[in-house]
């Protein structure tokens, strides 16, 4: 079963009652709008999915709830087709939205194999919800409102799973306010389906070879330079140096380019030493922060093991400040898989899954922009 994706970047209101809000872009008395903007919210269509809307109190709006974040997971098994589980999938579920200040949360089955009741018939049963309400509810949240629906788009079927029955149809995902004001945003409007998002980190063997074939002669260049600096009994000249020619590909790095196989060989190197990453979270919040991202997703594909881990660790980051967290969080995975015990990875998926906002992280590019400046380089101004 994948982990929860949930996307900390969002933050709609919705009436945690049956009124609608004032200003809210959904309500409780149209579901198909609801189910409408999820694909935005998540930032991906999602498939055989459980979502999980997960709300907590308005401070400024009684009686009315914000939607703090939203969760998915698989129904099924990527590799089998399987069933998932549904005690563990409620478990994972639980641990996310079992918190004090959450007073509820909307759960929406989207599962092409489901068809809707008869008229007099009731909804068959759900063992995903049914696991997932009774852990709840053991932890004092309800599940207010849950629908089903076999695929999120325009003219689509929904009905309730839980209450009294009631039915409909699915607006256009692509008129959705949610989805409007992430186009504002500038953020992913939710159009593309997960695989997109996991092409961005899935092993190209080809490239790999490639790289491979340069790594022992970029480590001999980074030693050569390592042992002159020691040399002169300054190793800050070397790091200085391998952080600058980071800054160099990246500032060449043209949309939809590929670096060639040396230089990523060369960036693997220079990422070996932690002043060096550690700096480089700083371009998170810099104008050159695209051409950075685009890079680390290149260095996920091609580069084995450690190398692998920083890299989509760096990926994981850019993805995650700038509101993507379906990627931030493919790209964590990558990053633990390859290295379970990167500790930075860990800090970050952690933080994802507990629904911190990226507002939050940006202390991490701070930090990077100090630790250029101890090394004796100039970071590009923020935006």
């Amino acid at each position: 079963m994948t982990p929860a994706q949930p996307d900390p970047n969002t933050a709609n209101t919705w009436p945690a009652g049956l009124n609608p809000a004032d200003h809210a872009p959904a309500s409780m008395d149209d579901p198909g709008e609801f189910i409408a903007a999820l694909p935005a919210m998540l930032g991906f269509l999602p498939e055989r999915s459980l979502a999980v809307a997960v709300l907590r109190a308005a401070d400024s709006k009684p009686g009315k709830a914000l939607i703090d974040l939203v969760i998915r997971f698989d129904l099924y098994h990527r590799d089998t087709g399987d069933p998932a589980d549904p005690a563990t999938l409620a478990a994972a579920a639980t641990r996310i939205c079992a918190r004090p200040e959450v007073v509820g949360v909307l759960a929406v089955v989207i599962d092409d194999t489901a068809q809707p009741p008869g008229e007099s018939a009731a909804p068959p049963p759900q063992p995903v919800l049914d696991n997932l309400e009774h852990r709840l509810a053991a932890a004092g949240v309800p599940v207010r409102a849950a629908w089903a629906v076999p695929a999120i788009a325009a003219g689509q079927p929904w009905w309730s799973l839980r209450g009294p029955q009631h039915s409909g149809h699915v607006l256009d995902p692509g008129t959705s306010l949610v989805t409007f004001g992430r186009v504002l945003d500038g953020r992913p409007i939710g159009s593309r389906p997960r695989s997109a998002l996991t092409e961005q980190v899935t092993p190209d063997p080809a490239m790999q070879a490639d790289v491979s074939a340069e790594l022992a002669d970029a480590v001999a260049r980074a030693n050569r330079r390592s042992h002159a600096a020691e040399a002169r009994n300054d190793h800050t000249l070397y790091l200085r140096s391998q952080l600058d020619t980071v800054l160099g590909y990246i500032r060449g790095q043209q949309r939809g380019e590929q670096t060639p196989a040396r230089a990523v060989a060369e960036i693997a190197v220079a990422l070996h030493d932690h002043e060096v990453r550690d700096a480089l979270f700083a371009l998170a919040d810099s104008p050159h922060a695209d051409a950075a991202e685009q890079l680390w997703a290149q260095l996920t594909r091609t580069l084995p093991g450690q190398d692998r881990a920083e890299a989509a660790t760096l990926l994981g980051y850019f993805a995650y400040v700038r509101g993507d967290g379906p990627l931030a969080g493919i790209a964590l995975d990558a990053a633990l898989d390859a290295d379970p015990r990167h500790r930075m990875a860990r800090l970050l998926h952690v933080a994802l899954e507990a629904g911190i906002h990226p507002q939050r992280l940006r202390d991490l590019a701070r930090c990077g922009r100090d630790a250029a400046t101890e090394l004796g380089v100039t970071m590009p101004a923020a935006e």
